[in-house]
């Protein structure tokens, strides 16, 4: 079973990192209110729905895409992922439907 913690509004005791350090310091400063979770690693749908539920909303992830040679790079922000997997097209490296936005770098 996929390990969801009960909703946090307060930094990490421990940063995994010093982006994430780096990020939540900010979100201090500017006194940005934030929800977050403790989780496993999130790998398949189903634990983002997870995710999902316990925040009360969707999440969106975000994957760097770019060809064998390196040369043309795109981000591609999935806003409903299991609508996206399951009902969506992509084609010549562009995103079609509602909920996918691609951007050229």
């Amino acid at each position: 079973m996929f390990f969801v913690s009960d909703v946090i509004e307060k930094a990490p005791d421990c940063y995994k990192s010093k982006l994430q350090e780096m990020t939540y310091k900010a979100l201090e400063k500017l006194q940005i209110s934030f929800q977050r979770v403790d989780t496993y690693e999130a790998i398949s749908m189903d634990d983002c729905i997870e995710i999902n539920k316990k925040l009360d909303m969707k999440m969106v992830k975000t994957l760097f895409l770019c060809n064998d040679h390196l040369s043309a790079h795109k981000v591609l922000a999935v806003h409903d992922l299991l609508e996206a997997m399951c009902g969506h097209i992509i084609q010549q490296g562009s995103i079609t439907g509602k909920y996918n936005r691609s951007l050229k770098l």
